[in-house]
């Protein structure tokens, strides 16, 4: 699918700010960063500069938070390392992605990004859980979009994605110490 016409779609679904991004790295003027960029006005979204954009960027909503389950191409299991990851680190997220209760997009390298809400209650962290698996906290980081080129939906349709996904922060309340910012 042509980038700009997928974010374009996407905004339109989600009312999510999006940006011409290559190679996942954004495509904004010298200068500015993709959070001043982004934007969810179609005619704003249309006026980018699309040349070379082979996706876009999702500017994460501050009461979301995407999980991002990086996959080992040369491996016979590619998400192996991922999912023992996330079943030690967050085993509550772990058992809903295995009972097809999250919105899961297939990225390019064969990982996932996991579409989590955000209650707003603590202040997340970007994170890493090594090996594999990281965390785009809404507001402080973004994802490429699906139908970017080499992604696309595994599981749910656009319609369920507001209305069905699971609250992260009760998934992963074993670990919220760990993924608040230091207040210090």
């Amino acid at each position: 699918m042509d980038p700009m016409k997928a974010a374009l779609a996407w905004s339109a679904r989600m009312g999510w700010p999006v940006f011409p991004t290559r190679n996942k790295v954004p495509l904004v003027p010298a200068g500015v960063s993709w959070k001043e960029f982004a934007s969810k006005d179609p005619e704003r979204i249309r006026a980018m500069s699309w040349d070379g954009a082979d996706g876009y960027g999702i500017a994460l909503p501050p009461d979301w938070v995407v999980v991002d389950l990086d996959a080992e191409p040369d491996s016979p299991e590619p998400l192996a390392k991922a999912w023992q990851t996330l079943k030690t680190k967050l085993p509550d997220v772990a058992e809903l992605v295995a009972n097809g209760e999250v919105f899961s997009v297939k990225t390019k390298s064969g990982g996932r990004h996991l579409y989590f809400r955000h209650d707003g209650s603590l202040d997340l962290r970007q994170t890493s859980f090594r090996p594999n698996v990281d965390l785009r906290v809404g507001g402080k980081g973004y994802v490429i979009g699906p139908d970017s080129e080499g992604y696309s939906v595994d599981v749910w349709s656009y319609s369920d994605v507001r209305h069905k996904a699971p609250i992260f922060v009760g998934a992963a309340q074993n670990l919220v110490p760990f993924l608040t910012a230091s207040r210090g």
